[in-house]
């Protein structure tokens, strides 16, 4: 065989690869939709209120499984390279940004203050940066400015979450940080 012929059968090979690699990623993303989103979405979620900010983490999957995609595919920052998976797990960590957003009343008011939101740090820095990579990837001017809101939003939950961490303790305690030492069943 010459080296043409095994260079076509090594892309083949790839292109299997990469297609397989899709298959496994969109029914993982399908998995913990119907097993975990599902609960959260009718409100039947057993969590005890002090952890309810850490449902935020949501949003982080998908954010990285789309930045991880765009690079594994090669995209370069600007170069317009954005393939429909990218876009499907950028638009799905999208959407649970803004479920998790109208869901926030619920986070900020059941909770009292706590470790827990932390949480919602990781998962807005996820989402700023893939967002703001997908946008210069896909060239969306929109989507270019929805990016620059987040990475301020980001920057502002990370500093609010911070002076709360800091003032909350002298205000109320120490032991209030703390999960509650009885969980509720």
């Amino acid at each position: 065989s010459s080296p043409a012929d095994q260079q076509h059968s090594d892309d083949d090979s790839n292109d299997f690869t990469a297609e397989l690699e899709k298959a496994v990623d969109l029914l993982t993303v399908g998995e913990v939709h119907t097993k975990q989103f599902n609960p959260l979405s009718m409100n039947t979620w057993s969590l005890p209120d002090a952890l309810h900010p850490t449902l935020f983490l949501y949003v982080a999957p998908p954010s990285l499984s789309a930045l991880a995609w765009l690079h594994i595919q090669g995209g370069k920052v600007g170069a317009g390279h954005c393939d429909q998976l990218c876009q499907g797990f950028a638009s799905i960590s999208i959407f649970f940004f803004f479920f998790m957003l109208a869901n926030l009343p619920r986070f900020l008011l059941r909770s009292p203050f706590s470790l827990a939101f932390w949480a919602f740090t990781f998962p807005m820095s996820a989402l700023a940066v893939s967002t703001s990579e997908f946008a210069l990837a896909s060239g969306s001017i929109f989507l270019q400015g929805f990016s620059a809101f987040l990475i301020i939003l980001s920057s502002f939950v990370y500093v609010a979450v911070a002076l709360a961490t800091i003032i909350h303790p002298i205000l109320n305690g120490v032991d209030t940080l703390l999960l509650p030492r009885r969980v509720p069943r």
